[in-house]
């Protein structure tokens, strides 16, 4: 005994050029929501792992956003250093990298690799949730 199934979908040509519309759309305004997103996961992690002396150094990571005035590159990152004072010295923070990769004197103490391994693994979700939620509406 055989059984035959016949599947028909129809309405496939209207669906197809409605994606063709919709998906580039989509993708261009979502990558930049991403970028951010992603960032400003990848600064809590920094901060949740740096090494806390005076607390200057935590207060110093930040987002940085660049971008071309054609809107097509974009730059989103996360940066340690400068623009904070150290409240022991009242130097500007510049030990960032120290900290980071260690000197001759001191052990490496990572935080802004692994936050920004983090904040990249979570990169492809967040990109589909975003597509998902303007091809949707």
């Amino acid at each position: 005994m055989s059984v035959r199934m016949k599947l028909e979908i129809s309405g496939t040509k209207d669906l197809l050029r409605y994606l063709e519309n919709k998906l580039p759309e989509a993708f261009n305004n979502s990558i930049s929501e991403v970028l951010k997103e992603a960032a400003q996961v990848g600064k809590e992690r920094a901060q949740s792992l740096v090494p806390v002396d005076t607390g200057a150094l935590r207060k110093s990571i930040r987002i940085e956003r660049l971008g071309m005035k054609s809107g097509k590159i974009t730059y989103t990152g996360i940066r340690a250093g400068g623009y904070i004072r150290n409240p022991k010295t009242n130097k500007i923070v510049d030990y960032a990298a120290h900290v980071e990769y260690g000197t001759s004197r001191q052990a490496p103490q990572p935080y802004m690799r692994p936050a920004a391994e983090y904040a990249m693994q979570r990169v492809p979700g967040l990109f589909w949730q975003h597509i998902y939620r303007r091809v949707d509406k």
